[in-house]
């Protein structure tokens, strides 16, 4: 399990992957957005 740091740009790019990686391995998802409006994502496992 680790933590992936991406910005808002990457997640368009790679959702499918990114998410895949959150569900198959454990991964947590941390979006940066502007203006400190960051997001994680887990999975619901």
């Amino acid at each position: 399990m680790a933590t992936i740091v991406v910005n808002l740009a990457e997640v368009c790019k790679n959702l499918k992957r990114l998410t895949d990686n959150v569900v198959d391995y454990g991964d947590d998802l941390a979006i940066t957005k502007p203006h400190q409006q960051n997001v994680v994502v887990i999975s619901e496992r």
